[in-house]
């Protein structure tokens, strides 16, 4: 049970730290005055935030999450099946000498 809620804190610190960065992908900068700026100095880029966008982004980052996980679960299943595997035949191999 404990493994369980170290997992789910898990992954819910990553989806809030994701969901941050997607925030602040989308959020606004301050604009540079015309008057104050430098003749050639590079302007900054005005970025609005749009809660429509955000939410469209949520459905690809929810499907890219899951597929990053099912991917780290099949690389554990598989060095869970060769660890037993392995266990396997050195057993085998230890009864046979004895």
């Amino acid at each position: 049970m404990k493994k369980l809620t170290k997992v789910l804190v898990l992954l819910l610190m990553l989806t809030l730290t994701f969901s941050a960065f997607a925030v602040f992908a989308f959020a606004e900068s301050e604009t540079v005055n015309e008057e104050g700026a430098q003749e050639g100095a590079p302007k900054a880029i005005e970025i609005d935030f749009d809660l429509s966008r955000f939410v469209d982004s949520l459905q690809y980052m929810w499907k890219g999450m899951l597929c990053i996980f099912i991917v780290i679960g099949v690389i554990i299943l598989a060095i869970y099946g060769l660890n037993k595997g392995i266990n396997y035949i050195t057993e085998k191999k230890n009864s046979k000498e004895q």
